[in-house]
């Protein structure tokens, strides 16, 4: 029946804890997929905001662009009429090309012969003049491009012949040949537009505090090569890229948010929240129906409890009553002994069998009535000793007192004993061990209770061995040795309850009670200590006190 009420519980709990992990599983997977759909949504109005300020990033770019680099194709034109223009005129044209505010344009150029031939404004420029760009490998290439193409090109960011950098735009110019025959190519007009201003008008600062940005397509390449502007190295995974077309081809913007794109929705933690909530509402369900489980087999349970309690009372009434036989035994054999002493030798002296009262035999007699007397109060004594110490009435009267002394005082009250048995003591307590707070009574009294029960175990003429040290947990040990029956290894435990006798005591006189040595042990108990015994059969025992280093006086 047990093993089935187990089962029955093993099932129930099992069942549980199967729903347990599903209800986690389910709420888990749900909370995940939530946070899943919203955050894409999250990431997606991001980038979808991203696209949106880098095309306003873009527009400007090209307006900018397209604003000053068109004026290099009216200037293109006035060549075509004019392809002997002067400096003069050419300034005149160049500066209304311009215009007043213009501050983005650094100048105007005509390449004649791809020799940069006219300028405007000269002033700061001057170092351009006579420039050809045949031997100029930074900027031939773009230009034989440009030329081969027929188209603008805007070339750059570079650095300039008169230094700073700059974006130029250059375009072909062709003169009018005759109908059917290939054009001849007059030069070069070129526009130059300062970068840092450039850089400053499209207000690319702004959005760099929003987004890191990365721009590419060096002389109008695309994607091609390291970027122009910005780095790579900060940039956050998944960038978005917005193509920006110029004259001759396109930049590219690559752009994401400073800190990359969010790891978690903003709603995460109200998804947390709720997964915890239905959590918690499911696990109340499942307790529900693990208790009104555990109370289907409840009934059952309490009959079997209430069986069992029947049987467990039947086996302490049994149990009781064999140790009340146990202690009618031992108590009739204790008290008879020197009951029939003193009843035997008060009839031999009341009928004066020995003869007249005043022979010596009756002095014997006398001490023989004397000792059993004793002997019977100190079995009473040991029987309400041990009653007080298990009924907690004990109260301890502690004193400071040197561990020699406490062996010294024991060892008076058993001299009796010593010269009876003709056992030798060897005692080697040290002076130097520290005083101990204890009942000096009730210590005296475990010191006394274990070399009597040494005594009354040992061989005649052998030699029981006391001694004490500091062991090195703190504290103090007494140690008494000595060289009996010993006690077998199994026998170790209930030698120590109360009326346990294990050893053969023929040769004893009076065997005891079997309460000296578990009264020794209760004392030692209600001191914080403890008694252990270690025995070789044949050989030796030796019983140890320990006194707790809680006890020891500083």
């Amino acid at each position: 029946m047990p093993e089935i009420r187990e089962s029955q519980h093993f099932l129930i709990l099992r069942k549980a804890v199967v729903r347990f992990a599903l209800l986690f599983i389910i709420c888990a997977a749900l909370g995940l997929l939530v946070e899943r759909i919203i955050l894409q949504d999250t990431v997606l109005q991001m980038r979808v905001e991203a696209q949106k300020q880098m095309g306003s990033l873009r527009v400007a770019i090209e307006r900018v662009l397209n604003n000053n680099v068109q004026r290099v194709q009216g200037l293109v034109g006035y060549v075509i009429d004019s392809p002997d223009v002067s400096q003069e005129s050419y300034s005149n044209v160049a500066s209304f090309l311009i215009g007043k505010d213009n501050t983005l344009i650094r100048n105007i150029a005509l390449s004649k012969d791809l020799i940069v031939t006219h300028i405007h404004p000269v002033e700061g420029n001057e170092s351009s003049l006579g420039l050809d760009y045949r031997q100029d490998r930074v900027q031939w290439p773009v230009v034989q491009q440009s030329i081969e193409q027929n188209k603008i090109i805007l070339a750059g960011p570079l650095e300039l012949e008169q230094g700073g950098l700059g974006l130029i735009a250059r375009y072909p110019i062709y003169r009018d040949n005759v109908e059917g025959q290939p054009q001849d190519l007059w030069g070069i007009a070129s526009l130059v537009i300062d970068y840092p201003r450039f850089l400053d008008e499209i207000q690319i600062s702004q959005y760099s505090q929003t987004y890191n940005i990365a721009l590419f397509g060096r002389d109008a390449s695309g994607m091609s090569g390291p970027p122009f502007w910005g780095t790579m190295a900060d940039m956050p995974k998944a960038p978005i890229d917005v193509d920006v077309y110029v004259p001759g081809g396109k930049w590219v913007i690559r752009a994401a948010p400073k800190g990359g794109w969010p790891g978690v929705s903003s709603k995460v933690w109200y998804i947390v929240a709720t997964s915890i909530f239905v959590f918690g509402v499911g696990c109340a369900v499942i307790l529900g129906s693990v208790r009104f489980e555990v109370a289907m087999v409840k009934s059952a349970r309490e009959l079997e409890l209430s069986r069992n309690d029947a049987e467990r009372a039947r086996m302490q009434a049994e149990q009781a009553n064999r140790a009340k036989s146990l202690f009618l035994a031992n108590m009739s054999h204790e008290l008879r002994t020197p009951l029939n002493a003193i009843i035997g030798f008060s009839e031999i002296m009341s009928h004066e069998l020995m003869g007249k009262i005043g022979n010596e035999r009756y002095k014997a007699y006398a001490m023989d009535i004397y000792n059993s007397s004793n002997h019977l109060m100190e079995v009473l004594s040991d029987i309400l000793d041990i009653t007080r110490i298990e009924s907690g009435d004990l109260e301890l009267n502690e004193t400071v007192i040197a561990p020699n002394y406490l062996v010294e005082t024991a060892l008076r009250l058993i001299s009796d004993p010593l010269e009876k048995k003709a056992v030798k003591l060897e005692v080697a307590v040290p002076d130097a061990l520290p005083n101990i707070t204890v009942d000096a009574r009730l210590m005296r009294q475990v010191l006394v209770n274990t070399i009597q029960n040494a005594i009354k175990y040992t061989h005649p003429n052998t030699t029981i061995s006391i001694t004490a040290h500091a062991p090195e947990q703190g504290g103090v040990a007494f140690c008494v040795l000595d060289h009996g029956p010993g006690i077998p290894s199994e026998d170790l435990e209930r030698i120590l309850e109360p009326f346990i006798q294990i050893r053969p005591t023929a040769e004893v006189t009076f065997e005891g009670a079997g309460l000296g040595l578990p009264i020794a042990k209760k004392l030692m108990e209600v001191h914080g200590g403890r008694l252990n015994i270690d025995s070789v059969v044949g050989q030796w025992t030796r019983v140890t006190l320990t006194i707790p280093p809680s006890r020891i006086v500083a």
